[in-house]
């Protein structure tokens, strides 16, 4: 864990989906084979959701990410069509 970033993989059916959460930009983002589906701004602490959709085999597939409040081993949970999936926090 990074003192002032984070960062969260999974893969989810050959997608590989990253979440970054940035305490020096203030801001947070999802991402899936490197295009973006979601970043928001925060202004006090990095805490909350993300939502964004992908597209697989001719469909969209939601995907709900959430950062809850944690000061000392920050979490990050990820559901890809409504199922959480494993997440790997590698910053």
């Amino acid at each position: 864990m990074g003192l002032l970033s984070s960062r969260w993989e999974a893969d989810w059916d050959g997608v590989h989906i990253t979440v970054h959460r940035n305490e020096v930009t203030k801001g947070f983002s999802v991402e899936a084979d490197g295009r973006t589906l979601d970043e928001k701004s925060w202004s006090l602490i990095g805490v909350g959701e993300l939502q964004g959709t992908l597209e697989k085999d001719g469909r969209e597939v939601n995907v709900w990410v959430e950062l809850p409040l944690a000061f000392r081993n920050p979490k990050c949970f990820v559901r890809v069509d409504g199922k959480e999936i494993a997440v790997k926090q590698v910053k």
